[in-house]
């Protein structure tokens, strides 16, 4: 079992995994304020800090460098245990061989891309579409961020005919995909000639330098044991808090951690992360106790989470008693969760390119009736502050929202500059739904989902007469699919 996540403060890997999460069920009262919350938190990319973290680390996400991005990698090794396969009666293994020896000894400079490759990913999965050519089809190695497929072929991919051009086409759907693929042949590994597509594979890498160099960066910072302060506190940091924030939704949603309850968690984590859980579960109250006090009028229950941490592999003994995770920002996703299904993995993604896989889905449940009145203008505004970076509503804005908020049908005027789009805006983030707003006007469609992005709300989408007919449809399923928080559409007048 593995569910997969885009959230991030920072501009670091935005996409992560947890593993071995096990569904289950709470009371709807609590689910619809744990939706709401999650969609909040992955509103955007990176999305803003609250004014909490804000303190406490700074307002990073001002930073928009992009160019100057701290990617993870790892400078061990990664384990698989059963996915890369091979010949288990003859004890025949040249895909492993491949991965554990010769990534290592000949990549040079770009050994590092071992703890970037996935093993046995199905196509449809590398891709990003369903293709039913294809279904149940797998590659040997993939490395998304070098768009690069790496094949290890046995004497059958020579010798039979059928088998050829299954390869064929395979390769050439990669192809039209804009993915490359590089084959191996045993014979070449057996020989020593496979040295020659090693150089066809560095030299591929060297296409994708821009983006490398940064992972490069990081491995050689890991080895040499200089990731800065800063680094710890701008990039790790938030990273992890965000990511933890969201595994506690998680174990909330998914009955893990009990409402008013005492909760234990024995966690295996690194020191250079820094003091990601406090600032995670005091940051993530804060947001709850408003949630919760502007829909059901009282404080939330007050729950107990008890954390355990340890720094090192050996002094963590999961336990039946508690809830175990293993938590890291470096290592990436393998197998080795199927062999340990009582903890908990939470593990940075292969896909890192945000533009390619976002994995953001809409959480959805039941509307909240708020009813909401005046008594509640300063718990609302607490939500104005955190996510539009606004101190106080404007006049007339508050009985609209208000109006809004207790899914009462309104005709809200305002005049120019008023802050009328706030008005739907904030509703549409206090909801547990997808939403669909309908503008007359093209270019204010424009103006408003270019406000969105630069206040970092940007899982949204416009549809407009200007866009294709490939690019409208890729839209429309993205909203039908949940990828987009808020869409608008254009109607011609």
């Amino acid at each position: 079992m593995i569910k997969k996540y885009t959230a991030n403060y920072a501009y670091t890997n935005p996409n992560f995994v947890i593993q071995n999460l096990v569904d289950g069920t709470i009371d709807n009262d609590l689910y619809q304020v744990i939706c709401v919350l999650k969609n909040i938190l992955q509103r955007g990319f990176p999305t803003t800090l609250s004014k909490y973290l804000q303190e406490e680390i700074g307002a990073i996400h001002e930073e928009r460098n992009f160019q100057d991005r701290f990617l993870f990698t790892n400078n061990q090794r990664q384990k698989w245990y059963d996915t890369i396969k091979g010949d288990s009666e003859n004890n025949y293994y040249p895909a492993l061989e491949f991965y554990e020896n010769i990534i290592p000894k000949d990549f040079g400079e770009y050994a590092f891309i071992s703890s970037l490759i996935i093993p046995e990913i199905q196509i449809n999965d590398l891709v990003g579409e369903e293709n039913t050519n294809f279904i149940n089809q797998q590659v040997d190695f993939f490395i998304p961020i070098a768009k690069l497929v790496i094949e290890i072929d046995g004497q059958q991919h020579k010798t039979n005919d059928i088998q050829r051009v299954k390869d064929n086409i395979r390769d050439g759907y990669l192809t039209q995909k804009g993915f490359t693929t590089i084959r191996i042949h045993t014979s070449e590994l057996r020989d020593g000639t496979y040295i020659i597509k090693v150089q066809q594979i560095i030299e591929h890498f060297r296409r994708f330098e821009n983006i490398l160099k940064h992972y490069r960066t990081t491995f050689e910072k890991l080895e040499n044991g200089e990731i800065s302060e800063l680094e710890k506190r701008t990039k790790l940091l938030p990273t992890a808090v965000i990511r933890f924030q969201i595994l506690l939704l998680e174990l909330f949603s998914n009955n893990y951690i009990t409402l008013g309850g005492n909760n234990n968690i024995h966690l295996l984590s690194s020191e250079e992360l820094g003091p990601y859980t406090d600032l995670a579960i005091k940051d993530l109250n804060i947001w709850l106790e408003k949630l919760w006090l502007l829909k059901n009028k009282k404080s939330f229950p007050k729950t107990t989470i008890n954390i355990t941490e340890v720094y090192n592999e050996n002094d963590f003994n999961p336990s039946s008693t508690t809830i175990n995770i293993d938590f890291s920002l470096f290592q990436r996703y393998t197998d080795k969760a199927s062999l340990n299904s009582d903890i908990l993995y939470v593990r940075t993604d292969y896909f890192d390119v945000i533009k390619e896989r976002n994995h953001f889905r809409v959480s959805t449940t039941a509307p909240i009736n708020y009813r909401i009145t005046k008594d509640d203008e300063e718990t609302l505004e607490f939500f104005l502050q955190n996510i539009f970076g606004k101190e106080k509503f404007r006049e007339g804005q508050f009985p609209i929202i208000e109006n809004a908020l207790n899914r009462r049908d309104t005709i809200g005027l305002l005049p120019t500059g008023g802050g009328k789009s706030l008005c739907y805006q904030l509703p549409c983030l206090l909801q547990p739904a997808i939403n669909f707003v309908v503008c007359p006007i093209k270019s204010l469609m424009y103006d408003q989902n270019e406000n969105l992005e630069n206040m970092l709300i940007t899982n949204i989408a416009f549809i407009t007469s200007d866009l294709s007919t490939e690019e409208r449809r890729k839209r429309e399923l993205g909203f039908e699919k949940g990828l987009i928080r808020i869409k608008r559409d254009m109607v011609q007048t």
